[in-house]
């Protein structure tokens, strides 16, 4: 993460502020510890753990949002570069390796056999064409800004002489 990070110009970049998001980031996992197959029937602690589920990705995607703004302080621009970019390569690359479906279902404690309807698959599917139109764009953002920096700092360089 750091490397996609670091050349859109993040400030205040240190190990100790890393960490603390980090932190942060693992919080909302105690809700993987609710044992909810305890105490519902199987297709609402399924639906539930999809919940859970959405809620620590939602959780950590704002805290990524709120510190590359707050900490690293970027640019509206460069936070959905250095947030989506990362996310939509991600999606795309456990998608092409056929994992995606089978990852949801693991993590959301899902039967073993997916089904063409299953939740997960629909959920997979869509954020693998989301990710895959994105990404060129996405990409092409990403070097805009690290040439836009390099731009920048040469240009400071060149007013420091």
């Amino acid at each position: 993460m750091w490397l996609v990070i670091w050349p859109l110009g993040a400030e205040r970049w240190t190990y100790r502020n890393v960490l603390v998001f980090v932190t942060l980031t693992s919080l909302p996992a105690l809700l993987y510890a609710i044992p909810v197959e305890q105490f519902m029937s199987m297709s609402a602690a399924q639906n539930s753990n999809l919940a859970f589920l959405a809620i620590v990705a939602v959780w950590r995607v704002a805290m990524l949002v709120g510190f590359l703004f707050r900490v690293a302080k970027l640019h509206w621009f460069a936070v959905m570069i250095g947030t989506l970019g990362p996310l939509a390569m991600i999606i795309l690359s456990v998608i092409s390796f056929n994992g995606g479906k089978y990852l949801v279902m693991i993590m959301a404690g899902l039967g073993r056999e997916p089904r063409a309807e299953d939740l997960a698959n629909q959920a997979v599917l869509m954020l693998g064409l989301i990710s895959l139109y994105a990404a060129p764009f996405l990409f092409a953002g990403y070097l805009g800004l690290i040439i836009h920096r390099y731009v920048k700092r040469s240009a400071a360089k060149v007013e420091q002489k």
